[in-house]
């Protein structure tokens, strides 16, 4: 498996996104993936680099120390699909590290995920839950 450090861009359009939808954060200075209190964009963003840099030099057995982020929000809209695959994009790059699994910067990613899944087309439409006593029709998914 390889790994790469993500661009400013993609972790601009992480963050924006979870600021314009109000994704909660916790645990921001539990592990250490944020070096204040302070839990603004600015913040959030350096949280998830730090991560990146953290799985790239685990992986690679590197000491690079992580660029200070400055946040500038982004001026693209993206969908619901592309903030998902930014999202598998990151966790790939920031995975290698062993703390990552139970990481506030993996728990972040996973908020923006869950929520970027609300935003879907059809979604607030959609039943809760299925039923037994109704008969769907079931097809095929392309």
């Amino acid at each position: 498996m390889s790994a790469f450090i993500v661009s400013d861009a993609h972790i601009a359009a992480l963050v924006s996104f979870a600021v314009h939808h109000r994704i909660t954060v916790r645990q921001l200075q539990g592990d250490g993936y944020c070096k204040s209190g302070d839990i603004g964009p600015d913040n959030l963003g350096q949280a998830l680099v730090d991560a990146n840099y953290r799985s790239v030099n685990y992986r690679y057995e590197e000491e690079e120390a992580p660029p200070v982020y400055t946040h500038r929000h982004t001026l693209r809209s993206y969908t619901a699909v592309q903030i998902l695959k930014a999202c598998g994009c990151y966790d790939y790059q920031a995975c290698e590290a062993p703390e990552y699994s139970t990481s506030w910067a993996q728990d972040f990613v996973d908020r923006i995920r869950h929520r970027a899944i609300q935003t879907l087309p059809g979604y607030e439409g959609a039943p809760w839950d299925i039923p037994d006593n109704v008969t769907h029709t079931v097809s095929r998914i392309a």
